[in-house]
């Protein structure tokens, strides 16, 4: 009889053919032998099911969802076929640099329970492991304190105003969703991915409904991350990624309180300004305008708005 798969890596995917070879073979390269990878696709129609049939000595899985249903809802999607205790959720277009990857971030797993979810630091280049990517806090404004937030967010703005560094060890706001490992029954737990996101803030969305449990995001800081990003801008427009990031900040904002309509729309006229001032088309401004009114009200029909942005 097998052993149980432990970690069951799933691999939402749009578009990703001409990433996901290096993506697979980072995890070959792994000491860490007990895992799983279950690749779920947006019907990208780029031949992504043949590529990866080269790839020998990966236990695989291939879903094709039918049609392009976003990073939460594909993500969800493959837990349903998982079979490990732990579930990594890893982006295409990313590649684990150090050999001792998955088998570090178990161990740090186990050994702290409050850890509800842990990752690598994301790099940009392979020569520059000190070239961080993202700082992992969530913004926080001057008149934060006067916003009407729920006590969730109060105190976790008070608590964790920025990145703390202890031992080895970042304690986060929230871990990135391109890299993110959390063991299935807390993901379960917490309802997984809110599928209201398509694109955008479900992570942070996630590690918030962790802290609310009493759980903490983590990143190891000798563990790294290359993380491409843009492999799907040969089909997916930055105007559209603009209109899908301005909807979920909305969402987000919006279930957590974490700022008033007001405050919202003078940051999207200040965004617009600087877009108009980077030499950027009314396309964009168009993006945001119409992201923050979808999330405003918690439109998903995004027919028309694929037509005119992309």
């Amino acid at each position: 009889m097998n052993k149980k798969k432990i970690i069951s890596i799933i691999i939402p995917t749009y578009y990703s053919s001409e990433v996901i070879l290096r993506c697979l073979e980072s995890l070959k390269s792994q000491t860490y032998k007990n895992f799983e990878v279950i690749i779920v696709d947006g019907h990208s129609n780029d031949h992504i099911e043949k590529i990866i049939k080269n790839i020998n000595n990966i236990k695989l899985k291939f879903i094709d969802m039918g049609k392009n249903v976003g990073f939460s809802k594909l993500s969800n999607f493959g837990r349903k076929f998982s079979e490990g205790d732990y579930l990594f959720f890893l982006n295409p277009d990313t590649e684990l640099i150090n050999k001792n990857t998955l088998s570090e971030l178990m161990e740090k797993l186990k050994e702290n329970p409050t850890f509800g979810t842990i990752g690598p630091i994301q790099i940009q280049h392979h020569s520059d492991p000190y070239l961080v990517k993202w700082i992992y806090s969530i913004p926080k404004f001057g008149l934060f304190k006067f916003l009407p937030i729920n006590q969730y967010v109060r105190n976790f703005s008070k608590v964790f105003s920025r990145v703390k560094d202890k031992h080895n060890i970042l304690y986060v706001d929230y871990v990135p969703g391109c890299a993110l490992l959390i063991k299935k029954s807390i993901f379960d737990s917490i309802g997984g991915f809110n599928e209201t996101f398509f694109l955008y803030f479900e992570d942070t969305d996630l590690c918030l409904k962790l802290w609310k449990k009493g759980y903490t995001p983590v990143l190891l800081k000798n563990l790294y991350i290359f993380h491409q990003s843009g492999h799907t801008d040969k089909f997916v427009s930055s105007d559209l990624k603009l209109f899908h990031f301005w909807r979920s900040k909305t969402i987000f904002y919006r279930i957590w309180g974490m700022a008033a309509i007001p405050l919202q729309i003078a940051i999207l006229l200040t965004d617009s300004l600087s877009y108009l001032l980077l030499g950027n088309k009314l396309k964009s401004i168009f993006g945001a305008v119409f992201g923050f009114f979808y999330g405003l009200f918690n439109l998903n029909d995004y027919k028309p708005i694929n037509k005119l942005l992309n």
